[in-house]
């Protein structure tokens, strides 16, 4: 019997100045069991970015078709909190 767990998570992120991208990853883990063993596999591929800058916040597919940062926040554990980190502060 197969167990897959599929999710999308946050990367790291890639500060520079007043910009920010934040790749969005989608990952696949496989676990297969049988008569002579057990198998393992994971996979991590491109989802989406996350953009901000001077115009604010936008999501993107890794085919640059525009997406709503509100339904990635709806996908994935703590987005809304890793960008309210990621915003920058005030006055530095």
């Amino acid at each position: 019997m197969d167990t897959v767990t599929d999710t999308l998570r946050a990367g790291e992120p890639c500060v520079a100045g007043d910009s920010m991208l934040l790749p969005i990853e989608h990952v696949r883990i496989t676990a297969d069991r049988s008569n002579t063993g057990y198998r393992l596999t994971a996979s991590k591929e491109p989802y989406a970015v996350i953009v901000r800058d001077a115009n604010g916040l936008h999501a993107f597919t890794r085919e640059a078709m525009a997406i709503s940062v509100d339904a990635l926040k709806q996908q994935i554990d703590n987005l809304d909190e890793l960008l309210k980190q990621l915003s920058p502060q005030p006055g530095l």
